[in-house]
């Protein structure tokens, strides 16, 4: 999803487009909107994104360390291998 919001423009707010993405992967798009869009799962997401002080997306973490945008991303793939010696507070 995000190689393809990333690289293609995808617009990962169109249902649409999700479900293309979701079938060229093999999920069946229907079921995963079934999880996703449940109150409980908006919650989740709320709720984490709020104690995480979340502001915008694409907004990515590898342990404690919040990547955001675009412009971050070889920060990000680089925490991935190497994660920087951060303990969460």
């Amino acid at each position: 999803m995000m190689q393809a919001h990333r690289a293609e423009h995808a617009d990962l707010a169109d249902r649409a487009a999700l479900a293309a993405l979701a079938t060229s992967v093999g999920q069946a798009p229907e079921e995963l909107f079934d999880l996703a869009y449940t109150t409980e799962m908006k919650s989740v997401y709320a709720a984490e994104a709020i104690e995480r002080s979340v502001f915008g997306s694409p907004t990515y973490f590898v342990s404690c360390d919040m990547f955001y945008g675009q412009d971050h991303l070889d920060f990000f793939e680089y925490a991935l291998s190497q994660p920087f010696a951060r303990k969460c507070s």
